[in-house]
Parts: structure tokens; C-alpha cells; sequence
């Protein structure tokens, strides 16, 4: 087997067990979603002093580490997108189970829908949006962000 098909055969297992994990730990999810480093820290002090509305979205997360955890603890309403299936329905399973006001969704984001995801779920922008900058995007933050990269 290669490490591809061993990858695709164990993540699935993986994602079911730590949602099963985390549903045990009751409707309110106290364990669910601290950020992996200091995110959500950082996400604290951008917001500290300001009147935001309290939503989020959040683009690349896994259901048991995403930035913006607290904020869904909090009571915010909030979406999280991500463009593996699987870690989606993951989620979905988890939430479902819980009274968090938040929504997981499977879709690739690119700059020809970002407008119309937010809109469609929120209707207006979201207070916070994070977006999980990973290699695989350094295309997209191109195009986002003309200039700001150097070859």
C-alpha cells in the first residue's frame, strides 16, 4: 500500500473517532475546537474594544482544532467550509449533537464564490473570517492579494 492509500484508508477512522470522542463530552461541546496555536488568542485582542456582529466563518478547519472554537463557545454564530469531504461530515455529525449555533459546509474556496458563500449563509459579512493560509492556497492569496508575495 502507498502512503496515499494508507492515508485514505486510516483518515477516515481518525475523524470518526475523534467526532465520536467529542460527542461524549455532552450537548455543549466545552472541549470542542481550541485553535492548534495562538490563534484564538490573536483573534481575542483584533476584537477586544470593538463592536463586532457575532458571526464567523471559517475556511480549513478540523472539527477538533479551528480558530474560531471560542468564539463558537461564546454563542457566535458561525460556518466553517472545508474542501475534504470527509472532514466535513465529521463535523456535521459532531454539531449536530450540540447547541452550538454553527454550520459545517463542503466547498472549495475561490474568489468567484467567496461572496456569495458568506451572503448565502450570512446575508451580510461576517464579524470574523479566517481563512487557513496553507500551501495549497498560496494561488488563491495571490490573486487575493496582489504584490504581497515574492517569488
Amino acid at each position: 500500500m502507498t502512503a496515499r492509500q494508507i492515508a485514505k484508508s486510516v483518515l477516515p477512522r481518525i475523524l470518526v473517532d475523534a467526532a465520536h470522542r467529542l460527542s461524549r463530552r455532552g450537548p455543549n461541546l466545552s472541549g470542542i475546537g481550541p485553535s492548534q496555536s495562538n490563534e484564538a488568542d490573536l483573534i481575542d485582542q483584533l476584537l477586544r474594544g470593538r463592536d463586532i456582529r457575532p458571526t464567523f466563518c471559517e475556511f480549513g478547519f478540523t472539527i477538533s482544532e479551528f480558530n474560531c472554537g471560542r468564539l463558537a463557545r461564546r454563542g457566535w454564530e458561525g460556518l466553517l467550509i472545508d474542501g475534504d469531504a470527509r472532514n466535513v461530515e465529521a463535523a456535521q455529525d459532531v454539531l449536530s449533537r450540540s447547541r452550538l449555533n454553527v454550520s459545517a459546509e463542503h466547498a472549495f474556496l475561490d474568489l468567484g464564490n467567496l461572496r456569495s458563500t458568506l451572503m448565502h449563509h450570512f446575508h451580510v459579512a461576517p464579524g470574523v473570517l479566517s481563512i487557513d493560509w496553507t500551501a495549497m492556497t498560496t494561488g488563491f492569496s495571490r490573486r487575493c492579494f496582489p504584490g504581497s508575495h515574492r517569488s
